[in-house]
């Protein structure tokens, strides 16, 4: 019986540990894709206009 209690209570060590795990890295790795999304949303929203414009006068050019 003290040994099925002590599997137990390994098994929940385990169960705790990869679950403090997962949930540390996976905060940091949201934190720093949401920090990566902000980064690449706010360069296309600054280049947008002028890569319209080149696009523009590249597609004028061909026709």
């Amino acid at each position: 019986m003290e040994q099925l209690v002590n599997t137990a209570n390994e098994l929940i060590a385990v169960i705790v540990n990869y679950a403090a795990f997962f949930i540390i890295y996976g905060a940091i790795f949201y934190f720093i894709g949401a920090v990566i999304y902000q980064i690449l949303r706010a360069v296309v929203k600054r280049f947008l206009p002028t890569w319209k414009r080149w696009y523009q006068a590249i597609r004028s050019r061909k026709q």
